[in-house]
């Protein structure tokens, strides 16, 4: 879906009339997919982030540790608590797994399932000591005390669960927000993407945009171009040795 509207999207008029709404991961295709029909950096205009999004790290019931540091420790003891479930490879939570590993010198065992739902159920079940995926997705069942979130993603805590440390709290040098913006095509004057960015933060920012973002486990940002740009640039370079890491490359 991603790829054949980021396709209708670098051949459309720059004129204001087509624009796309799209996750993050548009523009990290480039570093797992041999073969793409769009680049996003030179067929997009990035108009503006308007949300982004927080990935927990989370442990099944039967696991002990409450903390990053008790995680650490069990998965130096048995590595099989760093098998981690995600919906699936060359998402962004796997790659935050990899890149927790990288960062704590543990090896953090990825193993992908069709979707969030059977990934939550394999950890419920005891089947998977742990889980990497959106706050949104598993803010419910921790609230319940079905599983426990041990760490955020965010450079602060989440206001979906603020309850919960961030990493960087915790010691451990990781941050990485997902997020959602709005991209125009390529040479779409400055001055009217200017002016897209500005209605569209307008709504986003407005009580009830806000409101409805929060309920989706979304936080509510809104930037201009420049820093949206700027925001893109900063991702890319952050996530290109993770994945490279990783060694996934998407089945085309």
């Amino acid at each position: 879906g991603g790829r054949i509207a980021a396709a209708a999207l670098k051949a459309a008029a720059p004129d204001g009339a087509t624009i796309m709404l799209a996750p993050i991961a548009i523009t990290l295709y480039p570093l797992t997919h041999k073969k793409l029909e769009y680049d996003p950096f030179a067929d997009f205009a990035p108009l503006t982030q308007v949300a982004r999004f927080q990935i927990a790290l989370a442990v099944g019931p039967q696991v002990p540790a409450r903390t990053l540091a008790e995680y650490v420790a069990l998965t130096k003891r048995d590595p099989r608590n760093g098998d981690y479930a995600s919906a699936a490879a060359g998402s962004l939570p796997h790659f935050l797994g990899v890149m927790f590993g990288r960062s704590t010198g543990i090896e953090m065992n990825h193993i992908p399932y069709k979707g969030t739902a059977p990934a939550i159920t394999a950890l419920l079940g005891g089947e998977i000591q742990a889980l990497v995926t959106t706050i949104a997705d598993l803010s419910s069942f921790h609230r319940a005390g079905k599983l426990r979130a041990i760490a955020t993603s965010g450079a602060a805590r989440s206001p979906v669960l603020p309850e919960v440390p961030t990493f960087i709290e915790q010691g451990f040098q990781l941050e990485a927000d997902g997020w959602y913006g709005f991209f125009a095509p390529a040479r779409t004057p400055p001055e009217l993407a200017a002016r897209l960015s500005r209605a569209i933060n307008d709504a986003a920012t407005s009580p009830p945009g806000r409101q409805r973002l929060l309920d989706m486990g979304l936080e509510p940002t809104g930037t201009s171009p420049a820093q949206f740009a700027a925001i893109i640039q900063r991702d890319f370079d952050r996530w290109t040795p993770v994945i490279k890491a990783s060694g996934f490359t998407a089945e085309d």
